[in-house]
């Protein structure tokens, strides 16, 4: 009888950890969309501390720290925001944590480590146009101006192949502004070339 009462009150007590967890998840998601809201307002400090409380209320939510993550690069807290990417991909890799970690670590001065992760987030999902985009700015910034060319055509041919992912607006925008003249003028036959790279 005893072993039956404490074998209840064990699986009584998980239930109740099980339960409490589950309502914690769905109250930290709450919260990130909350500080989502805020951080396209550009209230920052506010979006903080919506995605602290969500941590907080559950620490194993990668999106809690993926979103902290691009509020503390806005406030350029570059450490900060580099350790909420890493703690994010731990939890739950995703191409859009290591483009954000990789443009983190581009802002301190880590080229490398910035390819690396543009690499990484290509890797996780090949028709990511940013990701492209990014890793031949940074190899341009290292002086590899065949690996910028070569990323900057893939990119191109991939936010122009992609049905489900538009480029971000300021992709577009770099592409108009600081590409175009380098393209045209490397004589590459980028729109008519149907060979890929």
């Amino acid at each position: 009888m005893r072993r039956f009462s404490l074998l209840l009150l064990l699986c009584f007590s998980l239930n109740v950890s099980v339960g409490h967890s589950q309502a914690n998840r769905r109250v930290a998601m709450d919260y990130v969309s909350r500080g989502t809201k805020e951080l396209e307002l550009e209230n920052l400090d506010t979006a903080l501390a919506h995605f602290n409380r969500s941590i907080e209320l559950d620490p194993n939510y990668a999106a809690s720290y993926f979103s902290r993550g691009l509020v503390r690069k806005r406030q350029a807290d570059y450490d900060g925001a580099i350790s909420d990417f890493t703690r994010s991909i731990e939890l739950h890799p995703m191409a859009e944590a290591y483009l954000d970690r990789g443009a983190t670590l581009k802002y301190k001065g880590d080229r490398e480590g910035a390819i690396a992760d543009y690499n990484k987030a290509i890797e996780l999902n090949d028709k990511y146009a940013d990701a492209f985009y990014n890793r031949g700015i940074a190899r341009d910034d290292k002086g590899d101006y065949d690996g910028d060319l070569l990323a900057c055509i893939r990119a191109i041919r991939t936010a122009r192949s992609s049905i489900t992912q538009k480029p971000s607006s300021s992709t577009r925008a770099a592409f108009s502004a600081s590409l175009t003249g380098r393209l045209l003028e490397s004589r590459k036959a980028i729109w008519t070339d149907p060979s890929p790279i």
